[in-house]
């Protein structure tokens, strides 16, 4: 008895294959948006692929092409998510990671599961006037370049748990100490002594670090809205954390040097599809984590099937704007 197979590649959402021209990957979409007290930071072992000769290329690399007060820290590596559809809940994976490991393997094209994916955050900020904030990246201060990206991001900050300075006086308290301490590490899931703020956390810190904003202002109810790889450059991953702010756009202005201008969008569908498809067409000027920010704002204000629609329809665009004869 015979039975007719679909290929796998047949079996891709066509919106999936519309993300990939656009440059950047949804790892995961949560239109309602998921708030702090539901999401989880787990940390897991580090599972990216790699070997002997390539670890030797990292360490070369970055002895050779750092800049000058560069720090090769410790930083979060995106491992995956659990999403529960009926609590509403989100579990984010992560690993330890170098970032000398992202400084060489970003300008690779060795695939997925070999990259650093660093964990980052980008805030998305919006105004009582219904508007969001986008700058110009500072070449002076970022190894990205002259770009627009959204404004705050940042990878999240890892820290690490160390012994105090006042350890127990005698060898059996010190090894008393040291079985506490490991099983506490292990009930709260950490593994080694480094471990990641949530996303929410890292989002309110980039905030205050990055834009000056009027004091009365408060943050009404921050949620993450998306995961998102930039499959073209950088190779990263980072949360979307919408940010709605009861000021107006007039009262946010820059702090810092991270930027050197600052804009703000309109985030009626037709302006967000108009932007997204400007970006799209000329991806070196900006993050594909901006447009992957824009696409999930569309599905957080007008629904995931206007998101499907309208990635659909910017990689039409696109397409055929690259096409002549």
């Amino acid at each position: 008895m015979s039975k007719t197979v679909l290929s796998e590649s047949m079996q891709i959402p066509t919106y999936k294959e519309s993300e990939q021209i656009l440059g950047f990957q949804m790892e995961g979409l949560f239109p309602t948006g998921v708030p702090s007290e539901k999401v989880r930071m787990v940390k897991t072992e580090n599972t990216r692929k790699t070997n002997l000769e390539l670890d030797k290329k990292i360490k070369k690399y970055w002895e050779n092409f750092k800049s000058e007060g560069s720090f090769d820290g410790d930083r979060a590596r995106f491992e995956g998510f659990i999403y529960n559809t009926e609590r509403g809940s989100l579990q984010i994976n992560y690993s330890e990671e170098k970032y000398s490991t992202h400084f060489f393997m970003r300008n690779t094209i060795y695939p997925k599961p070999y990259q650093a994916q660093l964990f980052s955050i980008n805030g998305i900020v919006l105004s009582s006037d219904m508007k969001i904030p986008i700058g110009v990246r500072n070449p002076k201060t970022t190894d990205q370049g002259k770009i627009y990206h959204i404004v705050p991001a940042g990878f999240t900050d890892v820290f690490k748990i160390v012994k105090p300075e006042k350890t127990p006086v005698t060898k059996e308290a010190e090894e008393v100490y040291e079985t506490t301490l490991r099983k506490f590490m292990d009930e709260i899931y950490i593994q080694g002594n480094i471990f990641s703020e949530s996303p929410h956390k890292a989002a309110a810190r980039e905030l205050d670090e990055e834009l000056e904003i009027n004091e009365k202002s408060t943050i009404k109810n921050m949620k993450v809205i998306g995961i998102i790889y930039n499959s073209r450059k950088n190779f990263d991953t980072t949360t979307s954390v919408l940010i709605p702010l009861d000021v107006d756009s007039s009262e946010i202005n820059l702090k810092g040097d991270e930027h050197t201008e600052l804009e703000f969008l309109d985030t009626s569908k037709h302006a967000l599809e108009e932007k997204l498809t400007e970006f799209s067409l000329e991806p070196e000027s900006n993050s594909g984590h901006l447009r992957g920010d824009i696409a999930a704002l569309i599905a957080h204000l007008y629904g995931e099937q206007a998101y499907i629609n309208s990635v659909d329809k910017v990689a039409e665009e696109v397409a055929a704007a690259k096409f002549s004869y």
